[in-house]
């Protein structure tokens, strides 16, 4: 539990990040070193490997990219500073990189997903591999993860300004005709 900054006794639940609802845009707001940049990790990574649960998918209204993965460049994080976006991507990529790993093993039969240490890495793995270790969705997995860690520098892992200012020059390169990205 994590308490509230106002100094009440009230307890805030903590967040789940594998049970975290994905299918809206969400603000992830704590004090300093309560875990953001690691919840944020395990949900892109989420948002990476795609829904976790079909039934979950048809009972929303709405799901995001239908349930399937979604590529690391159509993945928007803001943060407020130039070293804050600089360390979220860093620990992004280390958690894409540490779950890929995981899954390699996992998919060499040189580790059991009960064997993992980290409690959330075991929980996700079990997650995404409910019905016992299928080597083609392991594989799919493990190529969606090398294709992110390829391409993480294409993704929007921005400070406020630099998004605002990039989403202001878009839309005046298409209102005034002019070329995009120049300038």
């Amino acid at each position: 539990m994590v308490k509230n900054t106002m100094g009440s006794k009230k307890n805030i639940p903590t967040l789940d990040v594998n049970t975290f609802n994905l299918n809206y845009s969400s603000l992830i707001e704590a004090s300093a070193g309560t875990g953001k940049t690691y919840t944020i990790s395990y949900l892109v990574v989420r948002l990476l490997l795609g829904s976790l649960n079909e039934t979950s998918v048809k009972k929303e209204a709405k799901v995001i990219n239908g349930g399937e993965p979604i590529d690391i460049e159509n993945i928007l994080v803001v943060t407020f500073t130039n070293a804050a976006a600089a360390d979220l991507r860093a620990r992004i990529l280390e958690k894409i990189h540490s779950v890929r790993l995981c899954f390699e093993k996992i998919h060499k039969d040189t580790l059991k997903i009960e064997d993992i240490n980290e409690d959330a890495l075991r929980i996700l793995s079990k997650s995404y591999l409910k019905d016992g270790v299928d080597k083609n969705r392991v594989s799919a997995y493990i190529r969606l993860l090398k294709r992110a860690e390829h391409t993480i520098d294409e993704a929007a892992i921005c400070t406020i300004h630099s998004f605002c200012n990039k989403a202001l020059n878009q839309i005046y390169a298409f209102e005034s005709g002019r070329a995009f990205n120049v300038n």
